[in-house]
């Protein structure tokens, strides 16, 4: 059995967690509770409301972009606009830029960086790994089927 200990500071985290607090961006109303920005401490909203001080934050930004940073915040998962809405992904993926959040065009970026840096180092040790199981299966294939002079030629092109 899993005992849960009850103490002072655990309900005043647990206060402050649910505590209402509200965005205002570029004119329009959001209500959130705090920890729902609090789990992600790395952007600027999650740093911002780390302080149990701050209720309330104002910011002049695209505030209908802003719903789509919301719905990340809520569901972990990035929102995309459809065609039909007024807001458009470069709109969006400049609010995710300017409240520090991480996207995949981010992500997508740092993956290439390390997978360029990779090649350089893993590429010629896969090539070469590739050419002798080639080797292999080739030597494999004459002792099945046999050559008539038991030569093979081995043509490489671009």
């Amino acid at each position: 059995m899993e005992k849960i200990e009850i103490t002072q500071e655990n309900l005043e985290k647990e206060k402050l967690d649910s505590e209402e607090i509200l965005l205002v961006i570029g004119g329009i109303k959001y209500k959130t509770k705090r920890s729902t920005l609090t789990k992600y401490p790395n952007t600027l909203l999650g740093r911002i409301f780390l302080n149990p001080c701050i209720k309330e934050y104002f910011l002049n930004r695209n505030g209908r972009a802003f719903h789509y940073i919301m719905e990340l915040y809520r569901t972990g998962k990035p929102l995309w606009p459809n065609e039909s809405d007024v807001v458009t992904c470069e709109e969006i993926e400049r609010e995710f830029e300017y409240f520090q959040i991480l996207t995949i065009k981010v992500i997508q970026k740092d993956f290439d960086d390390f997978v360029s840096e990779s090649r350089k180092k893993i590429l010629p040790l896969l090539l070469f790994s590739l050419f002798f199981q080639c080797c292999i299966h080739i030597k494999l294939l004459i002792r099945l089927y046999g050559n008539f002079n038991n030569t093979v030629t081995i043509e490489i092109t671009d």
